[in-house]
């Protein structure tokens, strides 16, 4: 019956739901390599707007380290092929010619 114990299980709920949100969209069967690259978006703005930046700071460290673990231009690749991204964000000459060299830097 104590007060603070639900108020602390309200705030755990609370960072649970955007991991849940992602979990549920990655466990589908026509969940697609980008929304891989999704998922670490929404969480990275999720911790970036936290209130309490020693936690958000620490979790947001640990998201950039699995970043670093994950095969990024794979990922960034699925990112360029989708076809709904490419028209809209890649059709200018100089970026319709991005090459893996280019993708590395």
């Amino acid at each position: 019956m104590n007060e603070n114990f639900w108020e602390l299980l309200m705030k755990l709920e609370q960072l649970l739901i955007p991991y849940c949100r992602i979990l549920n969209i990655l466990q589908t069967d026509k969940a697609r390599l980008y929304e891989v690259l999704h998922g670490f978006a929404y969480l990275y703005q999720f911790w970036k707007k936290y209130e309490d930046n020693n936690m958000a700071n620490r979790i947001l460290a640990r998201l950039q380290q699995r970043w670093k673990l994950w095969e990024q231009p794979l990922l960034i690749l699925s990112w360029l092929l989708h076809p709904s991204y490419k028209t809209n964000y890649f059709t200018s000459p100089i970026i319709s010619q991005i090459s893996y060299l280019h993708m590395g830097k």
